[in-house]
């Protein structure tokens, strides 16, 4: 799906909005797109979408894996909590 320069694209910025880009240049899978006449930012080509609604339909869409928790005696006290102050590290 390669651009050429000069073609519209679209960008989403900060997961949250969708921005219209012209393209300026390609190096490799890295693109350089205008954002504004004064505002340039190199993006690969993934980061990039044909149409508007493409790149709506993608707004919002993260994938965070879930961390597993590590089992926790239920007779542990980290240090750094205390109770009151009779805290048997002397604070």
């Amino acid at each position: 799906m390669a651009y050429q320069e000069g073609d519209r694209a679209y960008i989403i910025e900060n997961n949250l909005r969708v921005t219209p880009v012209s393209i300026a240049k390609r190096s490799g899978d890295f693109y350089t797109v205008a954002l504004s006449h004064h505002c340039w930012i190199t993006v690969r080509e993934s980061r990039l979408y044909r149409t508007e609604e493409e790149a709506k339909a993608n707004v919002g869409i993260v994938v965070i894996p879930k961390k597993e928790e590590p089992e926790i005696d239920p007779g542990y006290k980290s240090p750094y909590t205390y109770d009151n102050h009779r805290s048997p590290y002397g604070i």
